[in-house]
């Protein structure tokens, strides 16, 4: 018995398309996003005057967000430093990093350390009309992390560091169904530190460190939204500082710096008719078999398995569904990418383009019924399978 499928791929692409046309985005940089990226901007004044350089030269207390493995070689045993750093001056008021950190040496080989960073994206006002009352939302991100540092010897030191980061950019009067985004990373580090040596006519002392931030799970904030990677982050520097005095230093440093993410791929095709979203329809292969019998969830997801389609950018809905056709007076089974794009939007007009078009709020349909009416297990297979179930509900339809 012959059974086929009907695969629906929905892809976005940032491009100008025409129809019949061959869409390869040469405007795409191919820009790499990631979660949660204030954690990339400097909040001392110090990293930030020297272009976010941070993990090779000498320790301070803000040693924390560049290389803890600095805070063993530390001259003070404890030390506090807080900040306060307003962001977007010129457009806004209400936007700022603010930073708190805590440093003590418990001997003279080892140290702990202890941080807080909050960013506020300032105070939002939703009205539905100009005259309303506004609903106020304040979306923020903060992170609390931890670190410990050991001296190896007596010039090189390491440390590890775990850090929570919670992401809540959700806005109740738009979207009800997201919820603040969480997770977990962690930091590795390490600092080499030579002794003073002494010159002609100056001391001086080598510097050198390496850091990888931000190893942990991505960030989601909705169940059947997009990831979203953390700001993995990988940092390689040395230097040399010239010691004049008890009171005067200049110190030299390069630094090289990696963002660990993947960059997107660059990606084409020909657009038919214009709108710059790429499906794809076979209709030889219809949700049905040769009597006319749906296939099965299982079936669906061995053929998306043997497709061997496998991208972040992409989207398989199934099965299809029951429209009412009123010009023509008759109900057509049609598969579900009209639907699908026409929520795609309905999100982007009333929430973020991030969100998922999906759920109760930004998933409905217009549909009479689907072709198969899913159970819960039936349901969680399909997620298994990286296919989104097109689900009947009582109350709301499909």
């Amino acid at each position: 018995m012959k059974k086929g499928f009907f695969l629906i791929l929905i892809t976005l692409f940032a491009a100008k398309s025409y129809a019949q046309q061959t869409i390869e985005n040469p405007n795409d940089t191919r820009v790499i996003t990631t979660g949660v990226p204030f954690l990339l901007i400097a909040s001392d004044a110090r990293a930030a005057g020297m272009a976010d350089m941070g993990v090779a030269t000498s320790a301070d207390a803000y040693s924390q967000q560049w290389n803890a493995a600095k805070y063993a070689f530390a001259t003070v045993e404890k030390g506090v430093a807080v900040t306060y750093t307003p962001y977007l001056s010129d457009l806004v008021n209400d936007i700022f990093l603010g930073n708190l950190t805590y440093y003590n040496r418990l001997n003279e080989t080892s140290a702990f350390s202890l941080s807080l960073r909050y960013f506020s994206l300032g105070d939002i006002e939703l009205r539905q009309n100009a005259d309303d009352i506004p609903l106020i939302q304040s979306p923020n991100e903060l992170t609390i992390d931890g670190a410990y540092s050991l001296r190896l010897s007596d010039h090189f030191a390491m440390s590890v560091g775990l850090r929570y980061l919670r992401s809540d950019l959700k806005i109740q009067g738009v979207d009800g169904e997201t919820d603040a985004a969480g997770s977990i990373a962690a930091d590795i580090g390490g600092f080499y530190q030579s002794d003073e040596k002494a010159y002609e006519s100056f001391n001086g002392r080598w510097r050198a460190g390496f850091s990888i931030q931000n190893l942990g799970p991505k960030l989601k904030y909705d169940e059947q939204g997009q990831e979203n990677f953390l700001p993995t982050n990988l940092r390689v520097g040395g230097g040399f500082d010239f010691i004049f005095d008890e009171h005067n230093k200049l110190g030299v440093t390069a630094e090289f710096n990696k963002l660990l993410v993947p960059t997107p791929p660059l990606l084409g095709f020909v657009d038919t008719n214009g709108d710059g979203i790429q499906t794809q329809d076979d209709p030889t292969t219809p949700d049905v078999d040769d009597n006319g019998i749906a296939i099965t969830e299982g079936e669906a997801v061995d053929i998306i398995e043997d497709s061997g389609i496998d991208s972040n950018y992409s989207a398989t809905y199934w099965p299809w569904l029951q429209m009412n056709d009123t010009e023509n007076n008759q109900y057509l089974w049609l598969p579900p990418t009209l639907e699908v794009v026409r929520n795609i939007a309905l999100t982007d007009n009333v929430a973020f383009p991030w969100f998922a078009a999906a759920g109760l709020n930004r998933g409905t349909t217009n549909a009479v019924k689907a072709r198969v009416k899913l159970t819960l297990d039936e349901r969680d297979t399909l997620y298994e399978g990286r296919i989104n179930p097109m689900a009947p509900f009582s109350d709301v339809g499909v």
